[in-house]
């Protein structure tokens, strides 16, 4: 499907089920439709063990514990009308794994939800052994973020880590998921530095077992630790960068891998987003806000971590702190973030450059669920 078609097929969900969306909004700040997130996103720690240039989280050395998530999954709200249920739990923000309760977050979730899948990105740098290897048996998904098919320009991008020690717990993660192998995938960040090496990249993939890759442009932001808008991939020369996918396409088909590139790398570097596209994104109905510990509280970040930060994007995060997630995804300011996405008013700065939006666009068959709920 052409770019071109994507685009009307979502102007045509837009025009078809506008209504149905704008009157699930109105039921919900009247407190008569309740929405579950199908994802939760549970940030297990801002801390990490090393400094990726490419990074905009602050690090902090704080973390979720069990009786914080204990009270995320609190059910508060009684009500005839639900749409959704969670499905998926990611656990990511800093490096999870440095958690010392994650073990045990883990297992509560298991017991919670158990038939929600659990997925984290890891850096891979502690070793697989003790609580951590523990913690990977119980992991649905596990994400490896390996930003370079060599020794220089890994340790370049991941500072503080040694590519030698990432190979190693690599395998053995490979070896405890050996039965569950599908469950693995190698991440890559792509930067002018870097973006060569990806043909190489998908060799090193093969290598380790690992047959699933995602790759993504690495985002230019302000306020990092360092400045990476020298290695931003749209310096590249457009012909080049398809040279290189096309390349890394054929290799991966060769080796019998499966690749997924963000449409900002795919189509010569460029997204060129529908407003409609941006209207029908699905993230405020089916992803619940980053959860974050800050000293002593848990609060709710942005909507999406990939929008532009601004006013509209952030929710009042006093008013919603240490509240369960039912209280924060049915809270007035979360359907009236719903109300500014469906109303365009994302369209022209927070999404406009999104790679992601393929990934976030509304699913019919849950738009006739909707409608369905609220006749």
């Amino acid at each position: 499907m052409t770019l071109n078609e994507e685009n009307k097929q979502s102007k045509k969900l837009f025009h078809k089920y506008k209504k149905t969306i704008l009157k699930a909004i109105d039921l919900g700040f009247k407190g008569e439709l309740i929405i579950k997130p199908k994802t939760l996103w549970l940030g297990a720690t801002n801390n990490c063990n090393i400094k990726c240039i490419m990074c905009y989280f602050e690090k902090e050395n704080t973390y979720i514990n069990v009786d914080d998530l204990k009270k995320i999954l609190k059910t508060e709200i009684k009500n005839k009308k639900v749409f959704g249920k969670t499905e998926n739990i990611d656990l990511t923000a800093g490096e999870s794994l440095l958690n010392p309760e994650i073990y045990s977050i883990v297992k509560l979730l298991k017991k919670k939800l158990p038939k929600s899948k659990i997925s984290i990105i890891t850096n891979a740098t502690l070793p697989i052994r003790g609580h951590i290897a523990k913690t990977l048996k119980y992991i649905d998904r596990i994400g490896i973020s390996i930003d370079g098919a060599n020794e220089d320009t890994y340790e370049f991008i991941r500072r503080g880590a040694k590519f030698s020690n990432i190979i190693k717990n690599t395998q053995n993660i490979v070896k405890l998921k050996k039965r569950e192998i599908n469950s693995l995938c190698l991440l890559f960040c792509a930067m002018s530095i870097n973006v060569k090496q990806l043909p190489q990249w998908v060799r090193l993939a093969y290598f380790l077992g690992i047959k699933y890759l995602f790759i993504q442009r690495a985002e230019v932001r302000e306020k990092i630790n360092f400045d990476i808008s020298k290695f931003d991939l749209l310096l590249v020369d457009n012909k080049k960068i398809q040279n290189i996918i096309d390349e890394t396409q054929k290799e991966a088909d060769r080796l019998g891998m499966f690749i997924t590139f963000t449409d900002i790398i795919k189509n010569n570097q460029k997204t060129s987003i529908s407003k409609s596209a941006i209207k029908m994104c699905s993230m405020p109905w089916n992803t619940s806000p980053w959860l974050f510990k800050n000293k002593k509280d848990v609060y709710p970040g942005s909507v999406c971590c990939h929008m532009i930060q601004n006013k509209n994007t952030i929710l009042n995060q006093e008013i919603l702190k240490n509240k369960s997630i039912e209280k924060i995804f049915n809270s007035k300011q979360y359907w009236d973030i719903r109300k500014k996405m469906i109303l365009g008013k994302f369209s022209k700065n927070a999404c406009s450059k999104c790679q992601y939006y393929k990934m976030t666009q509304w699913d019919e068959d849950d738009l006739k669920k909707l409608k369905e709920l609220i006749k």
